[in-house]
């Protein structure tokens, strides 16, 4: 478990939405920042190797790791005979189950240690993005609506499993959007000790779908963005 964990998989750095977020914020950060965005066929290397010290920008990158389950001996004075493990991956959309399990056995690389894929749920597609594309449109639109201050709305990558895996066979156009604001101190709670969710954030999630609905009826989008409550 420590050699998988010490390991990190392969950057897809330059591939996928990730890109995509990073020329869209470019414009809005410092010029130094935005100089080194700019210039990503010479800085590419340095903001990977930056991206890779915070977990939550590593994410965006490559497949990631955690540990979840560990069980071994039942008895304080006798050495267990064997061990078990169960590691979750959040896969990069360039990756495949197959593929890292594969990877994972070359990290490993001890005969005593067999491996299977218990399950597995290979990374949705990528859906389409952009303002020629109108469902993508709506919900950007919506956001812009219900959100006070200058929206900077960008395509990325969700970091957690969600049931719009069950979709995929419906539409392509599946998009994981959550209308709350998300402080570094709650991520983690999620899943864990002390989840919870503000009276704001409620009113946040009734305000943005209610209008999501109201204008995915639209055949045209109104041009101006002005907040909007119930």
């Amino acid at each position: 478990m420590a050699k998988l964990e010490a390991h990190l998989y392969q950057s897809q750095f330059g591939r996928g939405p990730g890109l995509n977020l990073l020329n869209g914020i470019t414009p809005y950060t410092s010029w130094y920042i935005r100089f080194v965005l700019a210039n990503l066929w010479l800085f590419g290397s340095l903001v990977e190797k930056v991206f890779s010290k915070k977990p939550a920008l590593n994410a965006l990158q490559r497949t990631t790791i955690a540990v979840t389950l560990i069980s071994g001996g039942v008895k304080e004075n006798t050495l267990p005979p064997s061990a078990q493990s169960n590691v979750n991956h959040r896969i990069h959309p360039a990756d495949s189950c197959q593929k890292i399990f594969e990877q994972n056995k070359r990290i490993i690389n001890d005969e005593r240690v067999k491996g299977k894929i218990k399950s597995c749920v290979e990374p949705s597609p990528i859906s389409p993005f952009g303002d020629h594309v109108w469902p993508y449109s709506i919900i950007k639109h919506t956001i812009r609506q219900t959100f006070n201050g200058t929206i900077v709305v960008l395509p990325g990558l969700s970091l957690g499993g969600t049931d719009s895996k069950s979709y995929t066979s419906l539409t392509k156009n599946l998009y994981r959007f959550s209308p709350c604001h998300l402080m570094h101190s709650d991520f983690p709670r999620i899943h864990g000790i002390n989840e919870r969710i503000t009276k704001a954030d409620v009113e946040r999630y009734l305000n943005f779908f209610y209008h999501l609905i109201v204008n995915s009826n639209l055949e045209i989008l109104p041009k101006n963005h002005i907040k909007t409550e119930l």
